[in-house]
């Protein structure tokens, strides 16, 4: 099949890839005179594609050229180090390459090493190459997949740092060993990429916007694809196609779907008007095809599909929805062995990412848009949804931490957290209940500190009484003690003034006598 459904044309697709020559071109001038070019375009409009099918075969057919293709992720500059690694050393075996990851990527942070150095040294050790490619696509899942603000600025000052130095030269050979980036950006994650300002100045020479196709370039893409094949459509059905396309922007991808629809429905080498109606013509046919997966699924894996897509999704704020990347770890069995049924569909791809483990996301943002299941099953509780992406943003910093106890929720997030997850508990992740049940025990540890704490305060206060009164007993009985001889002395004191009185009065009368 010439047409690539939702996926991406890659490097292999060149021969099927038409009507975007003329902008090919451009990009291909662009890198060649600038170290740094960042492809910016809606989603749907062909950015991957045109690196991939467009950009990479044409330096690889002037020779010289290494590339380096990954995608940021959670750790930018330990999935940029992975990507160079294979490069510096290629006969590592797995392990070594892993800890010489961690090391180069720890260089790259600590600034012991820069991206230009790392690429004149591999260039040194690649003598039929003088030019190095680094390729970052997405460039907006380093604001998707990474939340830690310092990683993400860390990661650009790299970057920077390697599109702002001259190029340097190979030893002892003095030819131009240059390093070249080149991003795709969707054009959306524009206010992100803004809020930076030196990456703002280095935008400001770099970009090459990519805008729709015109009817005659979307008329290639229709036609000369099945040419290459020896198979033909229908008179009129291009004419039809494109009246239903359009001029959107994000329009690509449905058309590479309904034109897979169609060339899997083909009849005697021909594309038809029937078949083109049966699938719901453009606008209709990813949804309709959606559908029908769904409705082939048992009640159980309807359910457990929901949950799937709701995994992959994180919810746009003031942005468009975006597909997410969802480890092994993130879906139970039951929903991974699910996922891999859903991939042999084309609803999702599965893969693995730079440590080795296991991912699935959604094929592309054109299925979000274009299936109302599942548009409804985000708008039914956006606001767990927008939560949701919070607490996989806290759990990534407790893991970066080294599941440090000052990273676990607490107060009002915890008690949050708590009711979302008894309310939408198949919907949380194994990983994110094991962050919840390490701050809920945090808590309760920290709960069962200070009522020991108070209990000890409180026997203490209680102690302190006890001897106060104590002590107001004694004083009180001193103070009795006090009044009763202050009494018997007045009692003393007034028999003595009644005998003195009686002795006078006796005296007096002995005198008269």
């Amino acid at each position: 099949c010439p047409y690539c459904g939702l996926f991406a044309f890659r490097e292999a697709d060149a021969p099927f890839f038409f009507g975007r020559e003329t902008f090919t071109a451009r990009l291909v001038k662009a890198v060649h005179r600038q170290p740094l070019t960042v492809v910016i375009g809606p989603s749907g409009s062909g950015k991957s594609s045109i690196v991939f099918a467009g950009l990479l075969p044409q330096l690889r057919g002037e020779g010289g050229w290494l590339t380096v293709v990954f995608r940021p992720g959670s750790r930018p500059l330990h999935d940029l180090a992975n990507g160079l690694i294979p490069l510096l050393e290629p006969q590592l075996k797995e392990t070594d390459r892993l800890v010489e990851t961690g090391k180069l990527a720890e260089a790259l942070d600590e600034g012991e090493l820069t991206l230009s150095a790392v690429a004149a040294r591999i260039l040194e050790k690649n003598p039929g190459a003088d030019r190095l490619l680094v390729l970052i696509d997405p460039f907006e899942e380093l604001y998707v997949m990474c939340p830690e603000a310092h990683l993400r600025q860390r990661f650009l000052d790299t970057l920077l740092e390697s599109s702002s130095c001259p190029a340097q030269t190979r030893k002892g050979s003095g030819t131009p060993a240059p390093l070249h980036l080149v991003l795709t950006l969707r054009a959306d994650f524009m206010g992100q990429a803004l809020a930076y300002r030196p990456f703002v100045d280095a935008l400001s020479d770099a970009d090459v916007k990519l805008g729709p196709m015109t009817r005659q370039e979307l008329g290639q893409a229709i036609e000369k694809p099945a040419e290459t094949q020896g198979v033909t459509l229908e008179a009129g059905l291009v004419e039809r196609i494109l009246d239903n396309v359009g001029d959107g922007l994000g329009n690509l991808p449905l058309l590479e779907f309904t034109l897979t629809a169609l060339w899997e429905r083909q009849a005697a080498g021909q594309l038809t008007h029937a078949v083109y109606e049966a699938i719901g013509q453009v606008s209709g046919s990813l949804g309709y095809y959606a559908e029908d997966v769904y409705a082939g699924l048992s009640q159980m894996e309807q359910a457990q599909t929901r949950q799937i897509f709701m995994q992959l999704v994180r919810p746009g704020q003031q942005t468009e929805d975006t597909r997410r990347r969802a480890s092994r770890a993130e879906l139970d069995e039951g929903h991974w062995t699910l996922a891999r049924r859903l991939a042999d569909a084309r609803l999702v791809m599965t893969d693995q990412d730079p440590t080795g483990q296991e991912t699935v996301e959604i094929v592309h943002e054109a299925l979000i848009s274009g299936w109302d299941r599942l548009q409804a099953w985000l708008n039914e509780d956006r606001a767990f949804r927008i939560w949701h992406e919070r607490l996989r943003a806290a759990l990534s910093q407790w893991e970066a931490s080294n599941r440090d106890e000052e990273a676990l929720l607490r107060g009002v997030l915890l008690v949050e957290a708590k009711e979302r997850a008894k309310t939408h508990a198949a919907e949380i992740s194994p990983p994110e209940r094991e962050f919840l049940q390490a701050s809920v025990a945090w808590q309760d540890q920290r709960m069962l500190e200070k009522e020991a704490q108070l209990e000890r305060e409180l026997a203490q206060l209680q102690a302190l009484a006890q001897e106060q009164q104590r002590r107001a007993e004694s004083e009180h009985q001193r103070a009795e003690a006090q009044v009763k001889a202050t009494s018997r002395l007045r009692w003393v004191a007034a028999v003595l003034a009644v005998m003195f009185l009686l002795a006078v009065g006796a005296g007096l009368l002995a005198m008269v006598q």
